[in-house]
Protein backbone atom coordinates (compact mmCIF):
# COMPACT_ATOMS: atom_id res chain seq x y z
CA UNK A 1 0.00 0.00 0.00
CA UNK A 2 1.16 3.35 -1.27
CA UNK A 3 -0.13 6.36 0.69
CA UNK A 4 0.27 9.84 -1.20
CA UNK A 5 -0.28 12.93 0.42
CA UNK A 6 -0.82 16.68 -0.27
CA UNK A 7 1.60 18.62 1.03
CA UNK A 8 -0.76 20.59 3.48
CA UNK A 9 -1.08 17.08 4.85
CA UNK A 10 2.94 16.70 5.15
CA UNK A 11 3.32 19.91 6.41
CA UNK A 12 0.49 19.63 9.18
CA UNK A 13 1.01 16.22 10.07
CA UNK A 14 4.98 17.02 10.39
CA UNK A 15 5.34 13.68 8.39
CA UNK A 16 9.21 12.81 7.31
CA UNK A 17 9.80 11.86 4.09
CA UNK A 18 12.44 9.18 5.14
CA UNK A 19 12.01 6.39 7.08
CA UNK A 20 14.46 4.91 9.93
CA UNK A 21 17.40 3.18 8.42
CA UNK A 22 15.81 -0.43 8.78
CA UNK A 23 12.26 0.87 7.50
CA UNK A 24 13.33 2.63 4.61
CA UNK A 25 14.79 -0.74 2.99
CA UNK A 26 11.52 -2.03 3.62
CA UNK A 27 9.61 1.13 2.48
CA UNK A 28 11.56 1.08 -0.74
CA UNK A 29 10.78 -2.84 -1.76
CA UNK A 30 7.39 -2.34 -1.11
CA UNK A 31 7.27 0.79 -3.37
CA UNK A 32 9.46 -1.14 -5.97
CA UNK A 33 6.43 -3.53 -6.08
CA UNK A 34 3.78 -1.59 -5.59
CA UNK A 35 4.49 1.18 -7.67
CA UNK A 36 2.53 1.62 -10.72
CA UNK A 37 -0.38 -0.25 -9.69
CA UNK A 38 -3.48 1.78 -8.80
CA UNK A 39 -5.09 -0.77 -6.75
CA UNK A 40 -1.98 -0.65 -4.25
CA UNK A 41 -1.97 3.27 -4.77
CA UNK A 42 -3.80 6.17 -1.80
CA UNK A 43 -4.35 9.59 -2.13
CA UNK A 44 -5.14 11.55 1.37
CA UNK A 45 -5.74 14.65 1.85
CA UNK A 46 -6.09 16.74 5.26
CA UNK A 47 -9.00 18.69 6.01
CA UNK A 48 -10.92 19.64 8.87
CA UNK A 49 -14.35 18.98 10.16
CA UNK A 50 -15.77 20.46 13.60
CA UNK A 51 -12.22 21.54 13.96
CA UNK A 52 -10.46 18.27 14.00
CA UNK A 53 -8.25 16.55 11.82
CA UNK A 54 -9.81 14.38 9.21
CA UNK A 55 -8.17 12.37 6.53
CA UNK A 56 -9.78 11.63 3.39
CA UNK A 57 -8.04 8.44 2.20
CA UNK A 58 -9.20 6.97 -1.63
CA UNK A 59 -8.33 4.90 -3.53
CA UNK A 60 -6.75 5.58 -7.06
CA UNK A 61 -8.30 2.11 -9.01
CA UNK A 62 -11.24 1.70 -7.26
CA UNK A 63 -12.56 5.41 -6.00
CA UNK A 64 -12.86 3.73 -3.00
CA UNK A 65 -12.88 6.87 -0.21
CA UNK A 66 -12.76 6.64 3.48
CA UNK A 67 -13.08 9.38 6.01
CA UNK A 68 -10.99 9.30 8.84
CA UNK A 69 -12.17 11.98 11.84
CA UNK A 70 -9.89 12.90 14.49
CA UNK A 71 -6.89 11.48 13.24
CA UNK A 72 -3.82 11.98 15.88
CA UNK A 73 -0.04 12.55 14.76
CA UNK A 74 0.57 8.97 16.79
CA UNK A 75 -2.10 7.38 14.92
CA UNK A 76 0.03 8.04 11.59
CA UNK A 77 2.00 5.05 11.97
CA UNK A 78 -1.00 2.42 11.86
CA UNK A 79 -3.25 4.31 8.98
CA UNK A 80 -2.90 1.27 6.36
CA UNK A 81 -4.21 -0.54 9.78
CA UNK A 82 -7.10 1.76 10.04
CA UNK A 83 -7.79 1.40 6.08
CA UNK A 84 -7.62 -2.42 5.98
CA UNK A 85 -9.87 -2.86 8.99
CA UNK A 86 -12.41 -0.34 7.94
CA UNK A 87 -12.69 -2.33 4.76
CA UNK A 88 -12.99 -5.63 6.22
CA UNK A 89 -15.46 -4.25 8.20
CA UNK A 90 -17.46 -2.74 5.24
CA UNK A 91 -17.42 -6.32 3.40
CA UNK A 92 -17.81 -8.12 6.52
CA UNK A 93 -20.91 -9.80 4.87
CA UNK A 94 -19.87 -10.23 1.54
CA UNK A 95 -17.61 -13.58 0.84
CA UNK A 96 -16.65 -12.74 -2.75
CA UNK A 97 -14.73 -9.65 -1.06
CA UNK A 98 -13.37 -10.71 2.18
CA UNK A 99 -11.45 -12.76 0.06
CA UNK A 100 -10.11 -10.52 -2.20
CA UNK A 101 -8.92 -8.33 0.63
Amino acid sequence: MIIYVTKKTVERYRIGMCAPSPMKEIADAVIQHERGDTLFEWGAKLFYFDRRKCLEVANFASKFTLFLVDIKVDDLPGIGSLIAHYMSYIYENDPVMTDLL
